[in-house]
């Protein structure tokens, strides 16, 4: 984890996620999955809440949750130290039913917070989306709630999606470029991969198929904005 770019609470504790930038500009927070621990779940929550992360963003297949045993945090109502959460389904009639969205409330003293949330339940480890449109969609999603009472660009660690796999450097890289490139068609994307290095570890984006796919997307894109 670049010390640069870690993402610090109120109180000074470091948590485990970095700010990934491109071109200077804050695009997203990238963390790996948080750990089954009371103290990792609660400085988790509380990033999310003191940030007001547009979104949270969860690319881990609900297979690999239940393999490595990961704590479905981000549904139903916990406790974690000092913050509460409330986790209500919204839909998951998205593409297929692979994507389910939630609205969590996070509550830490007098400070009460909403955060959309996204599940998508069918990004492989390692592997491209099934389909390069639903990238395309996931990120459509992700820049409109980032409109909705946060702006899409902060100059700041706050008001950014916070995006997490399972390591935080394939989907996660993935996830996060697809936004750059919703921001400008145009965006070069090996510099991308090597600002989001830079931004948080040299395994930003290494799996070739998942760069494949962002390739794909960008000439859809551009070719749709060419006609």
């Amino acid at each position: 984890i670049n010390q640069q770019t870690q993402v610090k609470l109120s109180d000074g504790m470091p948590v485990p996620v970095n700010t990934l930038t491109f071109d200077g500009k804050p695009v997203a927070l990238a963390g790996s999955y948080p750990k089954n621990t009371p103290d990792a779940l609660e400085a988790h929550m509380k990033m999310l809440l003191e940030k007001e992360c547009s979104c949270l963003v969860v690319l881990t297949s609900e297979d690999q949750m239940q393999a490595k045993q990961l704590p479905p945090y981000f549904r139903g109502s916990y406790t974690f130290g000092e913050v509460h959460t409330n986790s209500q389904k919204v839909s998951s009639a998205n593409q297929g039913e692979a994507i389910d969205q939630y609205n969590m409330q996070l509550s830490c003293g007098e400070k009460r917070y909403t955060i959309p949330v996204l599940h998508v339940k069918n990004w492989p480890d390692h592997q491209p989306l099934p389909s390069t449109n639903q990238l395309e969609y996931l990120a459509d999603i992700v820049k409109n709630s980032n409109q909705n009472g946060a702006p899409g660009r902060s100059s700041s660690d706050k008001h950014l999606p916070m995006i997490h796999c399972l390591g935080g450097v394939g989907r996660t890289g993935t996830m996060a470029a697809a936004l750059v490139l919703k921001d400008n068609p145009h965006s070069n994307l090996e510099q991308v991969r090597a600002d989001f290095r830079d931004s948080r570890n040299n395994r930003m984006l290494e799996d070739a198929s998942q760069f494949v796919q962002l390739k794909a997307m960008q000439a859809q894109m551009l070719m749709t904005t060419a006609s």
